[in-house]
């Protein structure tokens, strides 16, 4: 099995996956966390896993995806994944609420 000797402070994850002709190609990924503060990006005290399945918040198929697969043959940008809450005002019930995030 290969090895990977991971020198940052970040979570690394390996896999050996095929290409569309059945080559084996060895991908790595690097995931780095970061928490927002005092309106600026810095590393998170606990750095999160890499993703090796996709994770949904309830039943897959019946609930919205949390966290996608991060072992994957092509992925040619990066991801920024943002999960947040939404109060209501002053705690009461509503049926619509905007809500924005702005990077």
């Amino acid at each position: 099995m290969l090895q990977l000797n991971n020198k940052t402070p970040y979570q690394a994850e390996r896999a050996i996956l095929m290409d569309i002709d059945g080559a084996e190609i060895w991908v790595v990924v690097v995931k780095a966390t970061f928490e927002i503060r005092d309106g600026k990006p810095v590393p998170a005290d606990e750095q999160r896993p890499v993703c090796l399945a996709d994770d949904y918040y309830g039943e897959p198929g019946a609930s919205s995806m949390k966290y996608e697969n991060e072992i994957v043959f092509n992925k040619p940008g990066t991801d920024i994944v943002i999960n947040g809450h939404a109060y209501a005002p002053k705690g009461k019930p509503v049926k619509k609420l905007d809500v924005g995030v702005r990077i």
